[in-house]
């Protein structure tokens, strides 16, 4: 009886693994960043984080106590097979860097693969702070990331891409 209720199970897991693969051979499995920004789980994961970065506490200028400000973050995963994403977020870092991202790029394999990194930039203008990318964010996605990179900020989203490759 056991084996009958198992035969459901094995179809289910054989058709995705052959769906899997037609994805992978027959299409692009991979979705672009702009893609990536759009989902609605990603979206949210995005939002949460800058939540959680405080963007709205009261604003103190740059060099003084750092506030409660703190910059949030994490990686973005694909998952071909499920069409699904997975997101991993890392420690909080100081009011103005994310050094806790440094090092934890997560290493991923078929049909798991890493599309972005994202974090937040919860400081103002006023406060003496630009709200895209810094030259340290690019560096870090050319360099350390290799995916492209998605900065939330009081004035939206920003894109990170990476060089194109000759």
């Amino acid at each position: 009886m056991e084996f009958i209720r198992a035969i459901p199970s094995f179809i289910k897991r054989v058709f995705r693994a052959i769906l899997c693969f037609i994805r992978k051979i027959f299409g692009r499995c991979v979705p672009d960043v702009n893609t990536v920004m759009t989902d609605s789980t990603v979206r949210a994961a995005i939002e949460d984080a800058w939540n959680d970065s405080n963007p709205n506490a009261p604003e103190v200028p740059p060099n003084p106590p750092p506030g409660i400000k703190q910059e949030q973050g994490g990686w973005v995963i694909y998952d071909c097979c499920n069409q699904t994403y997975q997101i991993i977020r890392v420690t909080g870092g100081t009011r103005d860097r994310l050094p806790t991202i440094v090092r934890t790029r997560p290493n991923v394999s078929h049909p798991e693969y890493l599309v972005a990194w994202f974090h937040t930039h919860p400081n103002t203008v006023a406060e003496g702070y630009a709200q895209g990318p810094s030259p340290a964010d690019i560096q870090f996605t050319h360099n350390s990331a290799r995916v492209p990179g998605i900065v939330r900020s009081h004035d939206g989203y920003h894109l990170i891409n990476l060089p194109k490759s000759s």
